[in-house]
């Protein structure tokens, strides 16, 4: 079971990393009027992953856990509803396949600000939150 935590845990920086990157490259694509290219679709692809990915080690692990003894406490609940959330709005981008580069970029660029702004409060919801 402590594995499943340390997985959960670490994988949490590379959420938090990975969405750093992804809104920076949106940001600065929307602000420069850039062309949309194939790294920002894999980046923004790429992200809704590994979100996805979290959300299932987390899942793993707070039905494990809560199973083996340490129950289903409201803020792991909570948590989990938010990163949820978080996850299924990071597996939006394919919705502006076919728009224009600058939205795609603007549209991107408040997506992944609202995944992140989810992301960091559903860690925040749980005891330590962001220290390890």
């Amino acid at each position: 079971m402590d594995f499943l935590f340390v997985i959960h845990s670490h994988l949490r920086w590379v959420v938090a990393l990975a969405g750093v990157v992804v809104l920076v490259r949106m940001a600065a694509g929307w602000a420069l009027h850039s062309a949309y290219t194939a790294l920002d679709r894999v980046l923004a692809t790429s992200f809704g992953h590994i979100v996805a990915v979290q959300v299932l080690s987390g899942y793993t692990y707070l039905v494990w856990s809560g199973v083996l003894g340490a129950g289903f406490p409201r803020a792991r609940l909570e948590h989990a509803f938010t990163m949820t959330v978080a996850a299924l709005l990071a597996q939006l981008p394919f919705l502006w396949k076919g728009a224009a580069d600058g939205t795609r970029f603007r549209n991107n660029t408040v997506l992944h600000a609202i995944v992140l702004v989810l992301v960091f409060t559903g860690v925040v919801q749980l005891r330590g939150g962001w220290v390890w």
